[in-house]
Order: structure tokens, then C-alpha cells, then sequence
């Protein structure tokens, strides 16, 4: 693999179409979808574990935080990355007064945990911010509308109210196959912070 997607947004001479954010998403959702229907939650889905090639196709990388789940829940402790991690999983080791929460280890729905993840790349990708600065989501819904909503669907509070990893490959699916002029706009031109564009 060539570089990763933290990389690939940091430099100022990649301007990434809608389309890439898209084709990108869709290989790391497939990704992510197969290491769940083998029973293994990464935990740590992020640009920089995000390995593009020459022709930007994604693959997931750096197992170091996955787990094999034997049952529909699982203990998340002390994984994750910030900015990135699952409210749950932040709330419950804040509630413990640091990030590597200790005994009791609550069980949270497995598959929710990384699709939070992903939907927070999404967002990064599209925005250029993970902090849904409101002028940036304005832009989003509005320019990318699908691709807005299944980021929200993706990063929902409540893990009941978010997207299953089989949702996701099939929204994504939809939209690279779709119609529409929107697929070719260029969101750091549109949305990003003006210190970010190009």
C-alpha cells in the first residue's frame, strides 16, 4: 500500500471527489463487514489505519485493538482512539476517571462500535472536522444529502439507533452505482475549514 487516508488529507494537493469518499468508504465498510461476520470487532477504525494504493483503494489496517467476540456484545476497555471512539465506550471510562476503564467491564453491541468509527471518517472525509461545526453541516446536508444522512445514521448516540455494518455496504453501494451530479463535488473545495483547502 502506498499511503494511508491521514496522510492522503493532509496533503494539500489531493482534492478528493465526492466519488472517492465513496469508493474509499465502500472498501472499508466491506472490510469492516467481513471481519464481523468472522466474529472480530476492530475497535480502532481511523484515517491514519486506513492504507490507500495508487489508485486509492482502501483496505483496514492495524489489528492491535481488535477482538474476537464469542457473543453480540463485548468489552471495549480501554480501546479506541479519541475522536473516534464510541460515546458509550467514552462515557463509561469517564465515569471511571480515565480513559483505560477498569473492572466492572460493561459489554456494549459490538458491531455499533466500529460503525460509530467509521461514520466519524466519513465526517472527517466530507467535512474536514469532526467536531460538526454547524457551517460545515450545513454545507453537507445540502451538497450531499445521502452521503450526509447515513454519516448521522452512522454516528447516532445511541448504538441501537445506529446503522448495522450490512446497511452501510448497501448505502454506499447505492450511492457509487446512483445517479447524480453531486458524486463529482469536491468537499474540501465546498466545505472544508478555509485553513485546510487547497
Amino acid at each position: 500500500m502506498d499511503t494511508n487516508l491521514e496522510a492522503r488529507m493532509g496533503d494539500m494537493t489531493v482534492d478528493f471527489t465526492c466519488m472517492d469518499i465513496l469508493r474509499i468508504g465502500l472498501d472499508v465498510a466491506r472490510g469492516m463487514s467481513h471481519l464481523h461476520d468472522n466474529g472480530v470487532t476492530h475497535f480502532d477504525i481511523k484515517p491514519s489505519n486506513i492504507l490507500l494504493d495508487r489508485e486509492d483503494g482502501a483496505k483496514l489496517a492495524d489489528f492491535t485493538c481488535s477482538r474476537r467476540k464469542l457473543t453480540s456484545t463485548i468489552s471495549a476497555e480501554g480501546r479506541g482512539t479519541l475522536g473516534y471512539v464510541a460515546p458509550e465506550i467514552l462515557k463509561h471510562a469517564l465515569r471511571k476517571g480515565r480513559f483505560c476503564a477498569q473492572d466492572p467491564k460493561p459489554h456494549f453491541p459490538a458491531e455499533k462500535i466500529d460503525v460509530y468509527s467509521f461514520g466519524k471518517v466519513l465526517l472527517k472525509c466530507l467535512t474536514g472536522d469532526l467536531s460538526h461545526a454547524e457551517s460545515q453541516a450545513e454545507k453537507a446536508r445540502g451538497s450531499y444529502p445521502e452521503l450526509w444522512d447515513l454519516i448521522r445514521q452512522c454516528v447516532a448516540v445511541d448504538p441501537v439507533d445506529r446503522s448495522t455494518c450490512r446497511e452501510v455496504v448497501a448505502a454506499l453501494e447505492g450511492m457509487v452505482e446512483g445517479r447524480g451530479d453531486w458524486r463529482a463535488g469536491r468537499p474540501r473545495e465546498e466545505i472544508w475549514p478555509e485553513s485546510t483547502r487547497l
